[in-house]
């Protein structure tokens, strides 16, 4: 490190600079005041860390947390239902598409995510409407609205596959 910043003119910033182990990795000593991070690291909107699962949770209740602030902020207008799947789409969704390339989505937090979303379109009330038709076509007497799991399983199927 030293040789580094000798020829870069760059100085590691050790108050700042963590290290976190990926995999099974033995945790040695590191050169200086370099410190291991013990708890996963939020990264390009993503948690990583050693415990996959719980960074997959931690990023999805995350990104669902910013879905339900921006939601709220719009309740108090008098949006038509077509005003509040127009803000779902744009808003939300797109929050969820990034997501939705990087970790797989488990069905119980698909199942959150459309929950939190049809609560917004209904203002909490019960559906007026199927979810089955409300995402259909408006040639068909839909509204056009986002279907969380096929936008995610669209996701699998143009990214990597997760299995």
């Amino acid at each position: 490190m030293r040789r580094y910043s000798i020829v870069s003119g760059l100085k590691l910033n050790y108050s700042k600079t963590t290290v976190l182990g990926l995999g099974n990795q033995p945790i040695f000593k590191l050169p200086g005041r370099i410190k291991w991070a013990t708890e996963p690291k939020k990264l390009l909107g993503c948690y990583i860390g050693t415990n996959l699962i719980q960074c997959h949770k931690m990023s999805i209740q995350d990104k669902l947390s910013n879905i339900k602030k921006t939601l709220s902020s719009w309740k108090s207008r008098k949006l038509s239902l077509t005003g509040k799947i127009l803000i779902v789409k744009s808003l939300a969704a797109s929050q969820l598409i990034y997501l939705a390339n990087l970790i797989p989505f488990p069905d119980d937090c698909i199942k959150e995510v459309e929950e939190v979303l049809f609560d917004f379109i209904y203002e909490g009330k019960t559906h007026k409407v199927k979810k089955s038709i409300i995402i259909q076509d408006f040639q068909h007497a839909g509204q056009k609205m986002i279907d969380i799991s096929t936008m995610v399983l669209v996701q699998k199927r143009n990214g990597f596959n997760y299995t």
